[in-house]
Order: C-alpha cells, then structure tokens, then sequence
C-alpha cells in the first residue's frame, strides 16, 4: 500500500529483509531508468544478464522489445544496480497510475551470496510511490493447491522473498 508513509511501509519489511536493503543501499551503485534517460545499451544490459542467468533465452525478442517500448512510454522503468562498476542485478517495474508491477529481473548467480535485488526492490517501491501509483504488486506466489501441482525449492525461495516486503497477500 503505497498510501502509507515511507517509514510504514519500512516498517513492514521483515528485520532481515531491511538489512539487505541497508547491505544494498550501502554497496551498489543503483540507478533508475524511465523515458526520459532510457537508452538501448542500458535496457539490454536487463536482456543481456537475463540470457546469461537463465542460461537460455526465455523471453523472444519481441517481448525484450515490448517491455523497451513501454519504458519509452512512460508506462514502466528500468533499475540497475552496479557492484565493482558492473551491472549485478537489474529488474523492470510496469506502471500505471494506480499499480506498479514487478515485472521482469535477473541477477548474478555467482554473486548470490550478497542481497543484490533486496535494495533494487525498495528503490522501485520508493520511486512507484513518487510517481503516483498507489500499490505495488509482485505478482504471483506459488502455492501447491492440489496434489497435480509441485511447488520447486526455487518457487518457494522467490515467495519467502517476495514476503519479506511485508504488505498483504491477496487471493486472485
């Protein structure tokens, strides 16, 4: 919930979710792209460490394209977070005047042992505030609701993430 204060909504992330985003705010360089300072080589850096992690490409062309379009129109943002003067960890956020949404991230795997994307979070939450949206929305939880469907370890990791934001949880 947006509506609420800044130290509100502070106060909901979890204790060890709060010094990651001290760890990041400390160590990373970040930096928030929108329309008006986006640039090709800096939205691909996203599509670029997003390959390389994955391994593969996951998403076509066209949809790296899509989401680099919605940057220029005003309607998402980019956030780059920059360790030794690397890009580690970057993710878009869609928004529009209400929402804003978790969209798209990667980060390095090598470097997993450092809470790279805690403070990107937090930085999105912040500027989704300042530009007028009213709630920030990261997406899907993944629950096992019948004995048909396995939760991973990965998918279980990304729902504690995701939780130690605080807020609320809604069913959809």
């Amino acid at each position: 919930d947006l509506t609420l204060t800044e130290e509100k909504i502070h106060s909901q992330l979890t204790k060890s979710c709060r010094n990651s985003v001290n760890w990041g705010l400390k160590n990373l360089n970040i930096k928030i792209f929108n329309h008006q300072n986006i640039n090709d080589e800096t939205f691909n850096k996203l599509r670029r460490l997003h390959i390389k992690e994955a391994g593969k490409e996951t998403r076509s062309k066209s949809t790296w394209d899509f989401h680099y379009e919605m940057i220029k129109n005003n309607e998402a943002f980019l956030i780059n977070g920059h360790y030794d003067d690397k890009v580690v960890s970057s993710a878009l956020f869609i928004h529009n005047n209400q929402y804003c949404l978790y969209g798209v991230s990667a980060s390095r795997r090598d470097l997993f042992e450092k809470p790279l994307s805690h403070a990107i979070i937090w930085k999105a939450i912040l500027n989704a505030k300042l530009i007028g949206c009213k709630y920030f929305d990261f997406s899907v939880l993944s629950y096992r609701n019948n004995d048909s469907i396995v939760v991973s370890n990965k998918e279980k990791n990304i729902n504690l993430f995701k939780k130690s934001f605080g807020g609320k949880t809604k069913s959809q």
